[in-house]
């Protein structure tokens, strides 16, 4: 019986090691995933305005920038609402003009759909369109025969008499549609910096600066560099700070997920200490026969603690090498599929995998101190209710 409860015990921590370092291996890789799609749009520095929402940079300051050995890529940008109307249908969505050759760093090319990843093509210029926002409006792909109209609201008087002077307007040619984050897919068009300019009015302000380092390594020197050029009076925000509340979600999902199962491994351990317990009060005559042979009672509470704690161990172990051979496994073959397979709905195949040592670290940790925990008390009261008929039974 007590061989039977240890080894619910043994199976009970393996399975909650297990299932962490697969589930917490999974939420790396949908962070990692999610993060990827972010960085289409978000780009690794953005520069705002402290205050207000347009400003102006000049062009000895963006040359200035641009120097840096660090920086890939830089881009001017103008991001607001608009009407969008093509044929019979409309929506409001939101256009985010940039610098054409910055498309090329924003690595869309995948995720376009129906048409090229371009917006600008000599003298023309073209939008790409957010799949949720082309659905609304009825968009297929690319269109060279039919325009999108974009209206904004127009600068100076209004005449409520005619309402219709009061947008300015602007038509462009749709090059197709982009599926990317369903939060971006569902507002955004993005279009040359120059129609967004013309349809604005704003020969040369901008909403954002947008920068793309040659790598992640190169943000904080990048970020340093740039509040030299630019001075007091603007924000400076890395891709995390740019999106806080999905990060922030993502991060506590991760840590609320492995509360959830070490408190599930915090039964098992309940179940341990039972086992102990009984183990104990099984192994009354051979306790007392070590008594007699000249060991310490010091000596018995190291026994029984250091069982309790080489089960934690061995079961935490197994679980943790079953656990990464399993997300090593889904990583390599994509075993388990995201409906099975079928890539017209979604982003990826299969759940996606990535590894952080932290998290091999954490958990075998985890098991450590429950383990820990778990042996001490059955350790402690071992040896305190033998007597001299437990040697003679």
């Amino acid at each position: 019986m007590v061989h039977i409860i240890s080894g619910i015990s043994l199976t009970g921590i393996t399975v909650c090691s297990f299932a962490l370092i697969v589930i917490l291996s999974v939420f790396n890789g949908l962070q990692d995933t999610i993060s990827k799609l972010y960085n289409i749009f978000d780009s690794d520095l953005k520069v705002i305005p402290a205050k207000g929402k347009y400003f102006h940079l000049s062009r000895e300051q963006i040359n200035a920038i641009k120097k840096s050995d660090y920086i890939l890529s830089v881009s001017e940008v103008i991001e607001e609402n608009a009407v969008l109307k093509y044929g019979d249908k409309q929506t409001i969505a939101t256009f985010k003009g940039i610098d054409p050759p910055y498309l090329r760093t924003m690595k869309l090319d995948s995720g376009v759909t129906n048409g090229e990843p371009i917006i600008r093509n000599g003298a023309l210029s073209y939008a790409l369109v957010g799949s949720g926002v082309a659905a609304r409006l009825k968009l297929e792909g690319k269109d060279e025969f039919k325009q999108i109209d974009v209206y904004v609201p127009g600068k100076g008087d209004i005449n409520i008499l005619d309402p219709e002077n009061a947008f300015s307007r602007r038509g462009i040619y749709p090059s197709g549609r982009f599926s990317t984050v369903q939060e971006f897919d569902d507002h955004y068009i993005i279009v040359p910096i120059s129609f967004a300019r013309q349809l604005e009015d704003r020969p040369k302000e901008m909403t954002s600066f947008e920068i793309k380092a040659k790598d992640e390594k190169y943000v904080e020197k990048i970020r340093k560099q740039v509040a030299d050029v630019v001075g007091p009076g603007f924000k400076i925000l890395d891709r995390f700070e740019q999106e806080p509340t999905t990060y922030k979600v993502m991060k506590s999902e991760k840590f609320f997920v492995y509360l959830i199962l070490t408190f599930i491994m915090l039964i098992a351990a309940f179940n341990m200490v039972g086992g102990l317990l009984m183990l104990a009060i099984d192994k009354k005559q051979d306790m007392m026969a070590l008594l007699s042979m000249g060991a310490t009672s010091n000596t018995l509470q190291k026994i029984i603690f250091y069982e309790g704690l080489l089960l934690s161990i061995v079961g935490g172990v197994a679980g943790i090498i079953l656990g990464g051979l399993i997300s090593l496994g889904q990583q390599k073959f994509g075993w388990v599929q995201i409906n099975g397979g079928e890539t017209n709905y979604f982003v990826l195949n299969a759940y996606p995998v990535s590894f952080q040592l932290s998290d091999f670290v954490l958990v075998f940790a985890t098991v450590i101190v429950l383990g820990l925990s778990a042996s001490w008390y059955p350790a402690m009261i071992a040896n305190k209710r033998l007597n001299i008929a437990d040697l003679k039974s």
